[in-house]
């Protein structure tokens, strides 16, 4: 989850999450490449 979220804000108007592209792209090629095993 860390490589995910660049930084986590906490205010009194909520939450501000900031995420990593890099860390989005990494994940989504892993969940393609898992997906194409399952599908063989």
């Amino acid at each position: 989850m860390a490589l995910l979220v660049e930084r986590i804000d906490i205010g009194t108007d909520g939450l501000d999450i900031r995420l990593r592209v890099d860390g989005l792209t990494s994940l989504a090629r892993e969940m393609m490449a898992s997906d194409r095993g399952a599908a063989a």
